[in-house]
């Protein structure tokens, strides 16, 4: 692709690599990050789980006498060709390596680069894990972020059921034989799946806010985010593989029950950690120079203009758990 938009004639990994190397792609024309994410997302099929990737400093330089009017409309640009593309998300994976001089000098030990990963949310978050685990065994992972992401329902799974007893018919939604007699509290573990969500929001302290929890009928419900290792997990290499196993688990317990049956509602919200990144990433991109190779110059006007046209968004509709007195 062309730094107007253009697609070019398709080429060869091994020849991509050597031209990479070689400098070839050097240009000095204007960079319109706009018209190339707009053909990006034309050129690709979402409803066959295609995948694009865009790698690039994510430096938007346009030239001549309508630059400096280009850069005030950028966010805005941005926010137009994402909000008529309602079927893609987005994240970036930002990575940094030397950026070398002409005689192959280094100018700069630590400089941003981005993959902007382009598709359906499923794939994009998949493909996320995968680069950002490369990055981190590589030692050049940065931070990472999704846009314009639905994160839906998380998968998840009742563990660890006291004073009641887990349904093998319905392991998600159904606890019998809650026995008031015995304590007068049903308590059982909610584990959260956080394998689609950003490396960074497996915090305790974002995590904490995330997940609501109440009773339908009156009940008093307490919830309590496990913080120990045993509880709150998040693995990028699971067994050495490229595979990340990630989760946290809620304490539910419910009490003060009046009645023989009491249903629990929970929703699992993204906005605690959306935009939440690292206080060297918020600097990176903060960058007042382009020529700034420590930074990334205008990123943050991309970021704003993907949360402007679309929000990451979660069902709002709770997943509902009957715990019952009868068998």
């Amino acid at each position: 692709m062309s730094n107007g938009g253009d697609i070019d004639a398709p080429v060869t990994l091994g020849n991509f690599r050597n031209s990479m190397n070689a400098g070839a792609f050097v240009s000095n024309s204007s960079t319109h990050v706009p018209a190339m994410l707009h053909n990006i997302i034309e050129n690709i099929d979402t409803s066959k789980n295609e995948v694009a990737i865009l790698v690039s400093d994510m430096k938007y330089s346009p030239m001549g006498k309508t630059a400096a009017p280009e850069l005030l409309q950028y966010q805005e640009q941005i926010r137009n060709v994402i909000g008529v593309h309602s079927n893609v998300s987005l994240s970036f994976v930002c990575a940094n390596s030397e950026f070398l001089n002409p005689n192959g000098s280094v100018a700069e030990a630590n400089s941003p680069y981005y993959f902007i990963i382009i598709g359906n949310s499923e794939n994009v978050a998949a493909m996320r894990n995968n680069i950002a685990r490369w990055c981190e065994a590589t030692n050049s992972y940065v931070e990472s972020g999704d846009m314009a992401m639905n994160y839906h329902t998380p998968s998840y799974s009742i563990e660890n059921v006291k004073n009641g007893l887990l349904s093998a018919e319905h392991p998600k939604n159904l606890i019998t034989v809650f026995d008031q007699a015995v304590s007068d509290t049903c308590s059982f573990i909610v584990r959260v799946d956080m394998t689609s969500y950003p490396w960074g929001a497996v915090d305790a302290d974002v995590l904490k806010d995330c997940f609501n929890a109440k009773a339908v009928y009156g009940s008093s419900v307490d919830v309590e985010l496990l913080t120990d290792d045993e509880h709150l997990v998040d693995n990028h290499a699971y067994k050495g593989d490229f595979k990340r196993v990630s989760y946290a688990d809620y304490l539910v317990k419910l009490y003060n029950v009046a009645l023989d049956d009491e249903v629990i509602e929970w929703t699992f919200t993204n906005k605690p950690f959306d935009g939440r990144y690292l206080m060297n990433f918020n600097t990176i991109i903060n960058a007042d120079q382009e020529n700034d190779l420590s930074g990334s110059f205008s990123f943050n006007k991309f970021i704003e203009g993907c949360f402007n046209a679309r929000l990451n968004t979660f069902d709002e509709n709770p997943v509902r758990i009957l715990v019952s007195s009868y068998q």
